[in-house]
C-alpha cells in the first residue's frame, strides 16, 4: 500500500524542507530524484488541464457547484468520477476556477529569491 511511504515521504519533507516555497508548495521538494523515488501513474484519460486544489475562493466555488451537480453534501457522498461526468456534461464549467499553474509556487519562488539577493532571508 503507497500509503505508509507517501506519509513517510511527507513526514521528511515537512522535517528537512528549508526554503519557504519548499515548505509552502511540498511537491518540488518530493520531486528532487535524489531524495525519491517518483513514478507517474497514467489515468484512463488526461485531466491534467483541470486544476484540482483549493487556494482561492473560485476554487471553493467550484468544489461546491461540483457537489452540488454531483448530488453530493459532502465530498464523501461521490468521488473524481463523479466530477469528470459533471465537467464532461458541462465543459464550460472548468473555466470557473482557471488559474495559471502553479503560480503561488513560482511567486513563492520568487520571493525567496528576492530575500536571498537582498541578504535578508532565504536558504
Amino acid at each position: 500500500m503507497w500509503i505508509r511511504p507517501a506519509f513517510a515521504a511527507l513526514e521528511r519533507a515537512w522535517r528537512e524542507a528549508r526554503g519557504a516555497a519548499e515548505r509552502e508548495h511540498v511537491t518540488p521538494y518530493l520531486r528532487r530524484k535524489d531524495l525519491f523515488r517518483c513514478v507517474n501513474i497514467a489515468g484512463l484519460a488526461d485531466m491534467s488541464h483541470l486544476r484540482w486544489t483549493v487556494d482561492y475562493p473560485d476554487d471553493l466555488q467550484m468544489v461546491r457547484a461540483l457537489l452540488g451537480r454531483a448530488g453530493a453534501s459532502k465530498p464523501a457522498d461521490c468521488d473524481r468520477f463523479d466530477f469528470y461526468r459533471v465537467l464532461e456534461a458541462d465543459p464550460a464549467m472548468s473555466a470557473v476556477n482557471r488559474h495559471v499553474r502553479n503560480e503561488g509556487y513560482a511567486t513563492s519562488v520568487a520571493a525567496e529569491h528576492d530575500l536571498d539577493s537582498d541578504g535578508r532571508g532565504g536558504r
